[in-house]
């Protein structure tokens, strides 16, 4: 009695098939919209799962690299307020007139 096998992972040198494991999901959407997107496929020469995965990973990769207009002015503020601080180690406040931080030497 011989032992099954598990089946390798199809591969494949499309972009979009960067990832080495994927993961098989159940998606529900309208058959005209399925309908499309497998005619955009044939035209481009691939899979429709590969055109809609294409589609979700650059998606995807926007959402996470563009920041909102209010994340990025919350950034700028957070990154001002640390260049301040910086600043303030780098070039102490000068200390009060008449005072000063090196004492001379008295020449008798």
């Amino acid at each position: 009695m011989s032992v099954p096998t598990r089946a390798k992972p199809k591969t494949s040198t499309h972009p979009a098939d960067a990832r080495d494991t994927k993961m098989a999901i159940s998606l529900r959407i309208r058959p005209d919209l399925k309908a499309g997107i497998e005619e955009l496929a044939d035209r481009r020469g691939m899979p429709y799962q590969t055109l809609i995965n294409l589609w979700l990973s650059e998606r995807y990769a926007q959402e996470v690299h563009h920041m909102r207009p209010a994340e990025l002015a919350d950034l700028m503020r957070r990154t001002r307020e640390l260049l301040a601080q910086l600043e303030q180690r780098i070039y102490p406040a000068a200390p009060p007139a008449g005072k000063s931080e090196h004492k001379r030497e008295r020449t008798r």
